[in-house]
C-alpha cells in the first residue's frame, strides 16, 4: 500500500473512533459533535458522513431491538388474551407480532 491510502485509512480510523466516543458514548449533541471535530482538522463532509454513520449504526440498532421487544409483547398479549377470553383465539395480534420480530430481525 502507498503511504496516501495508509493516512487516509487512518484518518477514517480516527474520525470514526472520535465521533462514537462524541456522540453516542458522551451524549453530545451533533453540532456540538461537528464544531470540536473541524476545530480537531477534519472536513465538514467527512464529519457529517461520519456523524451519519454512527448514528445509523448506534440508533439503527437500538430501534431493531425495540421493535422486538414490541413483537413479543403483541404475541404474549394476543396468548394471554386468547386464554382469558374464553373460547376466542386472538391470532391476529400473535401473527402479527411476529411479523415485527421477523421484519426486525432482517432490518439488522
Amino acid at each position: 500500500m502507498d503511504t496516501q491510502h495508509i493516512v487516509l485509512k487512518e484518518t477514517l480510523k480516527q474520525i470514526n473512533n472520535r465521533t462514537y466516543q462524541l456522540l453516542i458514548k458522551e451524549k453530545k449533541k451533533e453540532s456540538v459533535v461537528m464544531e470540536i471535530l473541524k476545530e480537531e482538522g477534519f472536513e465538514e463532509g467527512l464529519i457529517l458522513a461520519t456523524i451519519d454513520k454512527a448514528k445509523e449504526d448506534y440508533f439503527g440498532n437500538s430501534q431493531s431491538k425495540k421493535e422486538v421487544q414490541y413483537g413479543i409483547l403483541w404475541i404474549i398479549g394476543g396468548i394471554l388474551a386468547s386464554i382469558f377470553s374464553g373460547n376466542k383465539i386472538f391470532f391476529g395480534a400473535m401473527v402479527y407480532g411476529l411479523i415485527k420480530i421477523i421484519r426486525a430481525s432482517n432490518s439488522k
